[in-house]
């Protein structure tokens, strides 16, 4: 049976490969850029079942490019795919705020709507992402927490339609160090260290341990667990 990475290229996907792989389970990849998907491949400790470029912007193409995958063999989905466009609601445009929604949201649904025969024949689940900046709220976040919002609302919503079958959950993250998200708050160790104090663990979070909590809700022994949004954000969004 294998586990569907979608986005495995970026920081927690490439983190999820290798955990995964590590412990001889199948995957399958998706990335937007073939050479970056060719590098992770080749660098795994035992290779990919599958490999796929899916541009994940365009909810209505995902399908389509996922037609080679082996559908029915799909038993665990992490959609780990996301952004950070970070403006004023003075400057956000209409657009904007749709291609959020697309690559985040839509485009999770219709993922998992692809996939969804193999979900269910074995009993598998979703593991989808969020943000800590949907319940603690942040200046500038206002097209990428409206959209990660809505991943936190499919999270539920998914979760109560396709019990009893497959599970659904949800993980919501601060800051990674070394992620593209991070980038802008962590541009030298000065900025990098004030931003990690902001956290109640008083650091940045890593993506190998974002990677594990997906791995564990993807996994046997999270098998009573869904409908839940997981913070792992350093205490930030329940903390002061």
């Amino acid at each position: 049976m294998t586990t569907l990475i979608c986005g495995s290229t970026g920081a927690v996907g490439s983190a999820l490969s290798r955990i995964l792989t590590s412990s001889s389970v199948p995957v399958a990849l998706t990335s937007t850029c073939s050479e970056k998907l060719s590098a992770l491949a080749s660098s795994l400790p035992s290779p990919p079942s599958s490999t796929h470029v899916v541009d994940f912007t365009s909810p209505e193409t995902v399908s389509d490019q996922l037609a080679s995958l082996d559908v029915k063999s799909v038993k665990h989905l992490v959609y780990c795919v996301g952004n950070a466009r970070l403006k004023p609601l003075r400057s956000i445009t209409p657009e904007e705020v749709v291609a959020d929604f697309n690559l985040n949201c839509a485009s999770a649904i219709t993922t998992v709507q692809t996939v969804l025969p193999g979900l269910k024949k074995n009993k598998g689940s979703v593991t989808l992402f969020s943000t800590v900046a949907v319940r603690q709220g942040f200046a500038r976040h206002v097209s990428v927490s409206s959209a990660k919002g809505a991943v936190e609302g499919l999270t539920l919503s998914l979760a109560a339609e396709l019990a009893p079958h497959v599970r659904v959950n949800c993980v919501a993250p601060s800051l990674i160090d070394g992620s593209t998200v991070a980038a802008p708050f962590t541009g030298d160790e000065k900025m990098k260290a004030a931003v990690g104090k902001m956290h109640p663990l008083q650091r940045l979070g890593d993506a190998e341990g974002v990677a594990k909590a997906a791995a564990f809700l993807s996994g046997e022994d999270a098998g009573w667990v869904t409908g839940q949004v997981w913070g792992v954000d350093g205490g930030r969004s329940t903390l002061r």
